[in-house]
């Protein structure tokens, strides 16, 4: 009986093995006892100093960036999870800015079908669920491309675990859409590399629907690096073909059938994001003041330390960062090991492996565009919408999906000279001296700049730190002994290797472990965790308020000023709101309403935004008569308030003040003008306007303007994120208002009939009714998604039939 080969395939088990280490990264959320969100950051704004108070949620270092993942994308997920779970697609988040479209917003990622774990998790403990498996699924899709390009399993793995937990990995983990778009980044390249190559248009189709789930993932800009790779993957398959004129016909049409599955089925996101995002705050033609403050944020030439030193200025988790920016817009490291052995592939393999030459000019770009060279200029000034994204140094994802990838070639380069070295009958590898000098000149070059690239650091901040280089390498002696100490690592596990005195299952075995501890060492304490109780925590003044607030009463947190360096003083910050279920003027998002912003900045009398931070805006008007228009019934302050028509109701942790000259959020208009949209703001904002008894209408979309001045009573009897029901009885014709935002997609129905949707005070709801009692309906029904849902229909069709194609066709087909 033949013996039986237990061997387990590396295949089966690297798999395992990526997954166990996603799991022991993130240890500290294993078992649910704690989350992966920064709400300590919280811990000291108001009202919540009390309820986290305890010393084992002592506020943590502050960090602006990190702040965004329970500013912004807890309240996302939260709301998104608890409308879906009511039966509703929350199209509309009726909390923020008045109401705001939520699926156009982007990183909503509604429909990103990985963001139903959100369904069946708790939302707190849901983000570390969805960061292992994200984190999973980059290490298996960069393990599974790696080995299509004919790396050995060792170098794939080691490729694998340094695309989880490199740099872009880390330092964005927190804010989801970041990692969840760049996970399916190898997939993609290795669905595009199998058409191309093997004329399978049924692997095109399938690359197309990952192209989709990136662009459904939320993160537009991540989302276009990736197709960025995708092309420049094209045009070198369409170089290789160049004589081969049916080649480049097929290569042509899989590439669009790729894009074209890929947006058909983002559509129902896409499609609404792309009508928010012209009319967002912003909007606007590209401009070179604009291009400036673009590439204001590009990464210094410096900051180039931290590819080898990554904590060279400081960490932020320990409150010690004071380098350029943030830590995360720069962090560009992935290991000192993958970052030798990348350089080593690139060297040895350019001219033979075309995967090698495509992987170096990717990061070149890559570099070249988060440097802020004048290719960023043709992105911002040529791409249509491109001007919009955030830092220009977030393309660093390419670099380090280059370079890794790199690293599987360089250690395979590796490999084939220690292999020979193991068999003591035979004699060195022929390019075994050549390797050699490789791995010395880059360990020479890596050693130089640790000690160099300091006094470029000291020349541009030094007179912050008042440091002269010297000094300045002795305060930072700790992260450069680091670095020093793995390149002289990395030199001691190669010169073992090459001079026969490690075996080569040790030798892959001790480069592996080298990795995984460098990168867990770098990256596992910088995010947060808290316990699930600690988000959000109740206090006595937010359960006032929703008790109180139960017809739609609005509220006002009064905030002064927002801060990058510490945390800023806080009351309420824009977006705790919808956690609560209450309703607020401001908001914080990407993308939002460029007219709502100049409402509230005729509202404020100043900017809105804080200087810090333009997708955020701030209250602290509360005595504007356009937030008694707003329905504005109750104001947060830190502060006592002494101003006519407040009432002091609650005094604990927060103070609460009643607006007693507060409009009621539905109500029968007063007289009626109908006004050009141009001059409409500035007359509300005039001192003498006599709010609540006129309103003015956009005579460009009306018409005369329909009777006003009827009395009656007025309300609300139902409120959803996307249908509003109201009563009311007038004695004559007039015009109902609902100071909610006015929006495209918005429609009214009178009696259960369509009724003209007027825009009112220049960003309000009116509905023109006759006399007598009615029942009015507001719907948000958006053309946008229609048609987009109606793109992803399309999508899956033709996903369904390239399945059946390929079914009926057999293999190759």
């Amino acid at each position: 009986m033949p013996a039986i080969d237990r061997r387990v395939s590396p295949d089966r088990l690297v798999p395992i093995l990526l997954f166990v280490l996603a799991y022991l990264f993130l240890w500290k959320t294993a078992f649910g006892q704690q989350a992966l969100l920064p709400a300590r950051l919280a811990a000291g704004m108001a009202p919540w100093q009390a309820a986290l108070a305890d010393g084992s949620q002592a506020p943590a270092p502050w960090n602006p960036l990190l702040w965004d993942g329970i500013a912004q994308f807890y309240p996302w997920r939260n709301f998104a999870a608890r409308t879906l779970g009511e039966g509703v697609i929350p199209l509309w988040n009726p909390y923020q800015f008045c109401g705001t479209p939520f699926v156009a917003n982007s990183q909503s990622a509604v429909f990103y079908p990985l963001n139903l774990i959100f369904l069946l998790w708790p939302t707190a403990l849901a983000f570390a669920v969805s960061a292992r498996l994200h984190l999973w699924l980059a290490g298996l899709f960069m393990f599974c491309l790696l080995r299509h390009w004919n790396r050995s399993a060792p170098a794939a793995f080691l490729g694998g675990l340094a695309y989880m937990f490199c740099g872009f990995s880390v330092a964005w983990l927190e804010l989801p859409t970041f990692l969840n778009v760049a996970s399916w980044l190898p997939l993609l390249i290795l669905l595009a590399d199998r058409c191309f190559t093997r004329q399978k248009w049924s692997t095109a189709a399938a690359a197309g629907a990952v192209l989709g789930l990136i662009l459904l993932a939320g993160h537009l800009q991540i989302a276009f690096y990736c197709i960025l790779a995708l092309f420049l993957w094209w045009l070198f398959h369409l170089a290789a073909s160049f004589r081969q004129k049916a080649d480049l016909v097929r290569l042509t049409g899989q590439l669009a059938l790729i894009l074209a599955i890929g947006f058909l089925m983002a559509g129902p996101q896409l499609l609404p994001a792309i009508e928010l995002s012209s009319m967002s705050h912003r909007s606007g033609t590209p401009t070179a003041a604009g291009y400036a403050a673009y590439i204001a944020y590009a990464m210094p030439f410096s900051s180039l330390i931290t590819f080898l030193v990554p904590d060279f200025f400081g960490n932020p988790a320990q409150g010690t960062f004071w380098g350029p920016a943030n830590y995360a817009e720069y962090c560009g490291y992935i290991g000192i090991l993958p970052l030798l052995l990348g350089g080593l592939g690139l060297l040895a393999s350019f001219r033979r492996e075309r995967p090698c030459a495509y992987l170096g000019v990717l990061a070149v770009i890559a570099l070249a565009l988060a440097l802020g060279t004048p290719l960023a200029a043709l992105l911002y000034f040529y791409v249509p919408g491109f001007g919009q994204s955030g830092s220009p140094a977030r393309s660093l994802i390419l670099y380090q999906f280059a370079l890794i990838a790199l690293s599987a070639f360089g250690m395979d380069a590796l490999l084939d000279v220690i292999r020979p070295l193991a068999n003591k009958n035979h004699g060195p590898h022929p390019s075994a001296r050549k390797v050699s000098r490789k791995i010395a000149s880059l360990l020479i070059l890596g050693a130089a700049a640790v000690l160099l690239l300091p006094v470029l650091v000291a020349d541009r901040y030094g007179d912050r730190m008042n440091l002269d280089a010297a000094t300045l390498m002795m305060v930072q002696y700790k992260p450069i002994l680091t670095a020093l100490a793995l390149l002289t690592a990395a030199w001691l596990l190669a010169s073992l290797a090459l001079r026969r005195r490690l075996s080569l299952t040790v030798f892959q075995y001790t480069a592996v472990l080298m990795a995984a501890a460098d990168l867990f060492a770098f990256g596992m304490n910088y995010n947060l965790t808290a316990p699930p109780e600690a988000v959000y925590p109740k206090t006595g003044g937010l359960e006032y308020l929703q008790h109180r607030t139960r017809d739609g009463e609005r509220i006002f947190p009064v905030n002064l000023r927002w801060s990058l360096y510490e945390t800023p003083p806080a009351t309420l910050p824009p977006n705790a709101a919808m956690v609560y279920r209450l309703f607020e003027v401001a908001g914080y998002d990407s993308l939002y309403s460029g007219r709502w912003k100049r409402f509230l900045n005729a509202l404020e009398g100043k900017e809105a935004s804080p200087l810090e931070n333009g997708n955020m805006t701030f209250t602290s008007r509360y005595d504007s008569p356009l937030a008694d228009l707003l329905g504005v019934r109750y104001v947060m302050s830190r502060e006592a308030i002494e101003a006519e028509g407040f009432r002091r109701v609650y005094d604990n942790e927060i103070k609460i003040y009643e607006n007693l000259r507060a409009m009621p959020r539905v109500f029968l208009a007063g007289s009626v003008e109908s006004l050009p949209l141009s001059e409409t703001l500035d007359r509300l904002a005039r001192p003498d306007f006599p709010i609540g008894s006129k309103t003015l209408l956009d005579a460009g979309a009306t018409g005369p303007a329909p009777p006003g001045g009827s009395r009656g009573p007025a309300r609300l009897t139902a409120y959803s994120p996307t249908r509003i029901s109201a009563e009311a009885h007038l004695e004559s014709a007039g015009l109902l208002v609902l100071s909610d935002a006015y929006y495209p997609g918005w429609k009214a129905f009178a009696d259960d009939k369509p009724a003209p949707l007027l825009r009112a005070d220049y960003i309000l709801r009116a509905v023109p009714l006759p006399p007598g009692s009615h029942r009015v309906e507001f719907r948000y029904e958006p053309t946008a998604f229609r048609l987009g849902l109606y793109m992803g229909m399309c999508a899956l069709a033709i996903l369904a039939g390239a399945m059946v194609c390929k079914g009926i066709g057999g293999p190759g087909r």
